[in-house]
This record gives structure tokens, sequence and C-alpha cells, in this order.
């Protein structure tokens, strides 16, 4: 059973929009509508500790994520004003403490600017890096309904983007974006479309426009399209469906299934998507509605292995779902006000550490 829940009091002065641990889950980063992003370092079994806080953006901070430490010790930032900054961080001087090795809070307590990234009209929503083996990538999606490729052409100068690709997506907007990391397959994108009620977009005709589906994949060959939206017409045996914009989606890794998952989570709850790719289809093989009751889901998040999933929803509360014989069932419950699970988790689950980075 889980022994315990780490708390961590990040002293943001406002709401607290995202946290993304670093690839080695040693490292968290947060950011807020206080404009600012905190890094925190973890120093020993249940201890992190502050080490930089810096105002990153003129508006709130919508995402902070991590590139792979391969391409060195770097972070992406977007906000509600309209841009994307790359940040590196300095060299970090350490001290010892009891005999421990532990860093040192920086004296600048920033990290170094490297660029801003200015092509949208409309707030960045959401921002992803590319899996390793695709190099120093990053996708952005914005409200607008656009989502744009970058890349760093030379890894040893990140102050240099240049976009590679644009693309309009969903005239509603876009919610979340997620890069599908097999090695194997074309590079794929998963998007998560916004509704006519939520969209930012303010001259829509809603006679003239028919509700779009709300999940859409995207592949590059030779250029960027549409490859597929989920589900389709003539998916027929396909029972489920999101019938309003999709918040969250998350692409699992591949681990070694002869299958894709994808999880999207929205107003009417969490689908899991079974697919497999054959020489340019994503074929559907199952989709499964794991939580309805229509409760909103804001947030779906797959661990390293892709065997658990965790979801946090509009009554503040944070789902850990596990397949178990061909079916999905909630292994555990975090509420905002307590501190262990109404739903106790057996010690031969696999660990289940959150990676925000999906």
């Amino acid at each position: 059973m889980i022994k315990s829940i780490d708390f961590i009091d990040t002293y943001h002065q406002d709401i607290v929009h995202d946290i993304s641990f670093d690839w080695y889950g040693n490292r968290i980063a947060t950011c807020s509508s206080d404009r600012k992003v905190k890094i925190f370092y973890k120093i020993g079994a249940t201890q992190w500790k502050k080490i930089y806080e810096f105002t990153a953006h003129d508006a709130e901070v919508r995402k902070v994520k991590w590139a792979h430490p391969d391409f060195g010790s770097i972070i992406a930032t977007c906000s509600y004003d309209k841009s994307v900054i790359i940040w590196e961080e300095p060299k970090l001087n350490y001290t010892l403490v009891n005999g421990v090795l532990q860093p040192k809070e920086n004296e600048n307590n920033s990290w170094i600017y490297k660029t801003k990234l200015l092509d949208s009209k409309e707030s960045i929503e959401d921002i992803k890096f590319a899996p390793r083996f695709m190099g120093l990538m990053l996708a952005t999606a914005s409200a607008e309904g656009i989502f744009r490729i970058y890349e760093a052409p030379d890894i040893m100068n990140i102050a240099s983007w240049r976009m590679i690709h644009e693309e309009n997506a969903c005239f509603y907007g876009i919610n979340s974006i997620s890069w599908n990391k097999n090695p194997f397959d074309p590079p794929m994108l998963a998007i998560a479309c916004k509704d006519i009620n939520t969209s930012f977009q303010k001259a829509i005709n809603q006679d003239n426009l028919e509700n779009p589906p709300s999940l859409r994949i995207y592949i590059s060959q030779e250029k960027w399209k549409c490859l597929r939206t989920l589900p389709e017409p003539e998916d027929k045996y396909c029972k489920v469906q999101h019938r309003f914009g999709v918040n969250d989606v998350s692409w699992a890794g591949i681990n070694g299934r002869s299958f894709e998952l994808i999880a999207s989570g929205g107003k009417d709850g969490i689908i899991v998507w079974y697919l497999r790719y054959e020489v340019g289809k994503l074929l559907l093989i199952k989709a499964e509605m794991i939580s309805c009751n229509d409760i909103g889901v804001w947030k779906v998040s797959w661990n390293m292995m892709a065997t658990i999933l965790a979801s946090s929803d509009e009554r503040n509360i944070v789902r850990v779902w596990k397949n178990s014989g061909d079916k999905w069932r909630c292994i555990g419950i975090i509420k905002e006000e307590q501190d262990f699970e109404d739903k106790r988790i057996n010690e031969d689950d696999e660990e289940f550490q959150l990676m925000y980075n999906n």
C-alpha cells in the first residue's frame, strides 16, 4: 500500500496551472497565474527544495515542460500572452549539508532566457517536446486552433529555433496535444479540440458550423496532414465518443505492445482508445469509456510504462486507473483534503509515479 503522500507548498500567489517532472523524476517545475515558474529539487526520500523562482511571462503561465536531458537542462513555458519561451538552467552550485551534497539555491534565482516564439495570435494552450529520437523539436497549440512545430537545428545553440510546420487543425481552438512515442511509426500528434462553448473564437455562426470531431490525429508523411478523427463515421462498432470538447489528451508509450493507447478526458469523462498503425492507416481496434457520470475531467496522464493512468477532475479528485482482465478499474482516489487514498493500492501493483510530460 501507499505509505504516505508528499506535499510541496509551492507558495505560488495564484492558481497553479501545470506541474512537470523532469525525465528522472528528481526535479519538478510549476507554473501559475502569478506569472512565475518555480523549480524544486528532490533532496531526500520525501523532501523537495525550491532552487529557482522567476517571473517567466507578462501574463499567467499556462504550461511548463522539460526537454529530454540529452539536449541539456532545458524547459519551455507558454502563456496567455501568446508567447512560448525557451529557458536553460545556469550552472548549479552544491553545498555539503550533514554530509550530503545538496543543490544550493541560485543567487540570481532565474533560468537563462534563450529565445521567445511569437507566431500565435491567441493564447498558447499547450506545448510538448517531441520524443528524443526526433531531435530537439517542440509542438505548440493555440486557442486559435493552430498547432505549430519548431525545431532547433543546432542543439549547441538553443537560442535559434525555426518553425517547420503550421496547421489550422480546429476552428474552435485546441486544448491539448500529445506526441506518438513509437520510433517505428511516422511522427504523429493527437489534437484535443475545444467546442463551441469553450472556444475563444468570437465570430462563430452556430447555424452554419457543425460540431466538429473533438479528437484528431495528424501524421507527418512528407508533410503534416489529418490522418483520422476519433471516432470516424465508419467506426460503427464504436459506441463511445466525446460529446463536448476534449480538455486533455495523452498518448502512451509503446512499451512492447502491438497497439497504441491514447487517453482523452473531457466534460463527459475519460475514453481510452486502442489503435494500430498499418501503412498509412491508424485503425481503431476499440474504445472504452472508463469514467462517466458527467464528471468533467481536466487532466489525464500515463505512467512511464503505460500500465496505469491518472486523472484529475472538476471535483478536485485524482483517480488512479489500471487495466485488469481487459477492464479498467479505479484502484486509488486522492482527495484535496486527505492524505491517503480511500481505496488502497496493493503492494504488488507497479509503481505509478506520474510524469506530466505526456
